[in-house]
């Protein structure tokens, strides 16, 4: 897992740039985020933080963009589908695409309404 940049409030990482087992680990990195996160407590009001966390899997761009602070990224469809996962799901819980739980045959599952991740055609 890469941790490819901080953007506000959302933290953005990739898996399987060089690993085929990347959903799996993401999978792991995001229940670890959960977990960690339920010890932290906002100092105004005591209460736990509330993650939400969204996964996708598919093909993505990366590189090195900028010439006065190069700094690398991913982009593409796959990412702004990951985002929307993000966006749209539900705090304290992974939101992941069908594409991600394609790769994920030993997870448990529960059922949402589903959320359109990207634009058809």
């Amino acid at each position: 897992v890469y941790k490819v940049e901080t953007i506000g409030d959302c933290y953005v990482v990739a898996g399987g740039l060089v690993d085929e087992l990347h959903a799996v680990r993401v999978m792991e990195f995001a229940k670890a985020m959960l977990r960690v996160s339920r010890e932290v407590v906002l100092p105004t009001t005591g209460a736990p933080v509330q993650l939400r966390l969204g996964l996708h899997s598919g093909p993505a761009m990366s590189g090195v963009v900028g010439s006065k602070m190069p700094r690398f990224t991913v982009f593409g469809e796959t990412v702004e589908a990951a985002h929307k996962m993000e966006a749209s799901g539900v705090p304290g819980r992974i939101h992941v695409s069908g594409a991600t739980r394609g790769l994920l045959k030993s997870e448990a599952w529960e059922a949402t309404e589903g959320v359109q991740a990207r634009r058809e055609p």
